[in-house]
């Protein structure tokens, strides 16, 4: 990642001429430029969300393709397509999410019919029958990083060094159940706890699914 074109860009975009001025306009501290420097790596999703707040084009950000002027052929928008699986088997590990691929929707669509927002929003795949009939194999899942908690429905998580894509039921105190749809798998009860012990993350809601036919 040519990092330093990058922040160059983001520059010119928000009209600053220093990393302590870019990252007052964009709400960060200046120490964590200083740390993305250091790990020559940028978080894709900041990048994304100047893109369209500024309407620039992100492939311009990230690569220097296009120009910064370059206006929108169409009203879609693209979201980041993670080439990752959440596991809806038992269980593979999947730590790493690789600098992302993009998928584009209508802006309109994803808020009317989902209630979600494209900076909010990302894509990756299921992989298993655990959510079948629900969720397939290989399908594209759709995850709505706003809804983490509260209302029971299909999330993407992090248990142990598993990510799993699973039903979660939210009960009373401190109870939670994880559940697959298929039903020879048997649902796992968890304490609300170990969230904040960090044994459990919830990523997102899934919002949508696609899946080859």
């Amino acid at each position: 990642m040519e990092l330093n074109q990058i922040l160059s860009r983001l520059k010119k975009i928000t009209k600053t001429d220093s990393d302590y001025a870019l990252a007052k306009i964009i709400g960060r501290k200046p120490s964590s430029i200083a740390t993305w420097r250091s790990r020559d790596t940028i978080p894709y999703e900041l990048c994304t969300q100047i893109a369209m707040e500024y309407d620039v084009p992100i492939k311009w950000i990230m690569i220097g393709e296009g120009t910064k002027t370059e206006m929108a052929v169409s009203n879609k928008v693209s979201l980041p397509f993670y080439e990752i699986s959440a596991s809806a088997g038992p269980g593979m590990l999947a730590l790493t999410e690789e600098f992302p691929t993009e998928i584009s929707f209508d802006p309109e669509w994803l808020q009317k019919n989902l209630g979600a927002s494209a900076k909010d929003t990302f894509i990756m795949l299921a992989e298993g029958d655990s959510m079948e009939p629900t969720i397939k194999h290989d399908s594209l899942i759709m995850v709505d990083k706003t809804k983490t908690s509260n209302t029971d429905g299909i999330y993407v998580l992090r248990y142990g060094d598993a990510l799993l894509v699973k039903r979660l039921q939210f009960q009373f105190k401190d109870n939670l159940k994880i559940i697959s749809d298929n039903a020879i798998y048997q649902p796992l009860d968890v304490k609300r706890s170990e969230l904040v012990d960090n044994e459990l993350e919830i990523i997102g809601r899934v919002v949508w699914s696609g899946q080859r036919v």
